[in-house]
């Protein structure tokens, strides 16, 4: 497989406790990659890792061939590959539609002075930015909403708009870090269209998620990371079959109930 994102033998300690260890990860282009595990497992460690915000200790990452381990997370955003947080981070003073035009000015090519200067190419790119807002507020359903200010969406629709604003920087790969937390049933199959939407239209998705089911229904390929390691890896029929899995999970006693219960 052609790796659209290679991770290899990645770790990263706090102390003496090793957060990632010796993890490996591949992805090739237009996967949905799922990564799951118990709270404390390293996911969220893996995530900052690969996007530059925490450097490791060993390891590499390489994204379309080029080695980014240790770059600056602004250098690895302007190269396509982008990730939301846990937390929802808004511009709350700016309307929803200027939320997602403020994401598209990390790959612009302008500087300051273009910025104040009005010409024919200010006024394209203007243009070009916030028809592409639009086509990202429709693909996750917040057109409707375009006007209103963060404050007055609900969480559900937060979380749509800070994948719309990572969407706006013309990424091909986004890191999804829990995308469905804290939505209720119909919000998480709604988040569920709007990430399909997105693979097809070329972008590669990793997602960090605590909602099982939805990972394996939505990835092509899922790694479940224990105490800060591999501890499978595969599609989501082998993975959600593998014993080992569930004793992470769920631990010893659910497991062999619902072992003797099926």
């Amino acid at each position: 497989m052609t790796s659209m994102l290679s991770v290899r033998n990645l770790t990263r300690s706090f102390g003496a406790v090793r957060a990632i260890d010796d993890v490996a990860l591949e992805v090739g282009p237009g996967d949905i990659a799922g990564v799951i595990g118990p709270n404390g497992a390293g996911k969220t460690t893996l995530f900052n890792t690969i996007s530059g915000f925490s450097a490791p200790d060993q390891g590499s990452v390489v994204f379309e061939g080029a080695d980014i381990t240790r770059m600056a997370p602004h250098r690895i955003a302007a190269r396509g590959l982008v990730r939301t947080f846990q937390t929802t981070r808004p511009l709350h003073t700016s309307t929803v539609r200027e939320n997602v035009v403020a994401g598209t000015h990390l790959r612009s090519s302008g500087g300051l002075l273009s910025s104040l200067v009005t010409t024919p190419r200010v006024r394209r790119s203007e243009r070009e930015a916030a028809e592409l807002a639009d086509t990202l507020l429709a693909t996750t359903g917040l057109d409707h909403a375009a006007d209103a200010y963060p404050r007055e969406l609900g969480g559900g629709q937060l979380r749509l708009l800070e994948i719309a604003r990572a969407l706006a920087t013309r990424p091909t790969v986004v890191l999804l870090d829990e995308p469905a937390a804290g939505l209720n049933q119909t919000e998480t199959r709604h988040l569920e269209k709007t990430l399909l939407a997105v693979r097809d239209q070329g972008v590669t998705l990793v997602i960090v998620e605590h909602d099982v089911e939805l990972v394996f229904r939505l990835c092509d390929h899922v790694t479940v990371l224990d105490f800060g390691r591999v501890l499978r890896h595969g599609a989501p029929a082998e993975v959600r079959a593998d014993p080992a899995v569930a004793e992470a999970y769920f631990g010893a006693s659910r497991a062999t109930a619902e072992s003797e219960g099926s």
